[in-house]
């Protein structure tokens, strides 16, 4: 079964909360007009989504995978069949519908969220990241051990957009697969409308 990424629904919540809180950077309107899917030139073996506002190229096997009737205007998932130890990859796309409040706090709960889920999480390069539409995003590649002692790795791409709207971009497989997958080509793909 298809893990529902509890973490980043937890994030988001806790971005939510933190909406409040924030700084100066909160201060940036959204673009008016309405919003238009950006346009991602898909490189061999990729095939383009788009959703509302974004859009990312998503590796050959992904296909999209169930989400909760409450999640469905927030999270896109992607999965592969089971790979490594029965785990299968996932690619996400969640989108908030709340003001995205404090980058620094954005990206510092997902954090916090992944180190209490998992008291092996290793962080193994965080950086910003230049994602056409962004005001501001940050790319945080991290591994940890499943219980039954599969190593998985993980990238996190958080974007503010210039029209005010936050994404996590979430990539997991397990590591033996994970370039195979060239799933950091795919959360490096990632547009914001």
């Amino acid at each position: 079964m298809v893990r529902r990424l509890p973490h980043l629904i937890a994030a988001l919540c806790a971005v939510a909360v933190l909406a409040g809180c924030g700084t100066d950077e909160r201060a940036a309107e959204p673009a008016a007009g309405p919003a238009r899917p950006p346009a991602v030139s898909p490189p061999a073996g990729f095939a383009p989504l788009r959703g509302a506002d974004w859009a990312i190229a998503v590796p050959r096997g992904f296909d999209r995978a169930p989400v909760t009737p409450a999640e469905r205007c927030e999270l896109t998932l992607l999965a592969t069949p089971a790979l490594t130890a029965r785990l299968p990859a996932q690619l996400a796309i969640a989108r908030s519908r709340t003001s995205p409040g404090d980058f620094g706090a954005s990206v510092e709960a997902m954090k916090a969220q992944n180190r209490l889920e998992r008291s092996d999480y290793r962080l193994v390069e965080e950086r910003d990241a230049d994602v056409p539409g962004a005001r501001m995003a940050r790319r945080v590649e991290a591994t940890y051990v499943q219980p039954d002692g599969t190593p998985v790795r993980t990238i996190d791409l958080v974007v503010h957009s210039r029209r005010g709207v936050r994404y996590d971009v979430f990539a997991r497989a397990p590591e033996a697969d994970f370039a195979r997958l060239r799933l950091a080509e795919a959360v490096d793909s990632f547009r914001a409308g």
